[in-house]
């Protein structure tokens, strides 16, 4: 399948963005109840800020290692049948173009806005594929 394929029905990208939400929430939640369960024995003490960056980095690392691997694809992809690949050669993703797709991704994510940018666009890229010039495309 090559860079012309035709992307996925809007559907199936929401339906897989709400399940790596899922992913993503349960990610954090865990990482905060070792945290505060830690912090409760006295072995550690981290700053909120800390944690903060902490709970952000786990979705991002996540999905730059299961996007730039073999797999192509995050959680929410994989259960939906889909892959992310360069838009310009079709090919898997590198590592660190898989990081700013997942970067660029969590930071816009919260302008709700951002989103229609995949339900306007002819090849049905988030802004985020944009920028890490990426495509989804059905496996």
């Amino acid at each position: 399948m090559g860079v012309g394929a035709v992307p996925p029905a809007h559907w199936k990208r929401l339906a897989a963005h709400v399940i790596d939400l899922f992913v993503s929430f349960v990610l954090m939640g865990l990482w905060a109840a070792l945290v505060d369960g830690m912090s409760e024995l006295g072995v550690a003490q981290l700053g909120d800020g800390f944690l903060f960056w902490i709970s952000l980095s786990l979705p991002i690392g996540l999905r730059t290692l299961m996007e730039g691997s073999s797999l192509q694809a995050s959680v929410g992809k994989l259960a939906m049948g889909l892959r992310v690949v360069d838009e310009r050669t079709g090919e898997g993703l590198s590592y660190f173009r898989a990081f700013v797709r997942a970067a660029v991704r969590m930071l816009v994510s919260p302008v709700v806005l951002v989103h229609l940018t995949v339900l306007l666009s002819d090849r049905r890229q988030g802004l985020w594929d944009m920028i890490a010039k990426t495509r989804v495309l059905n496996r």
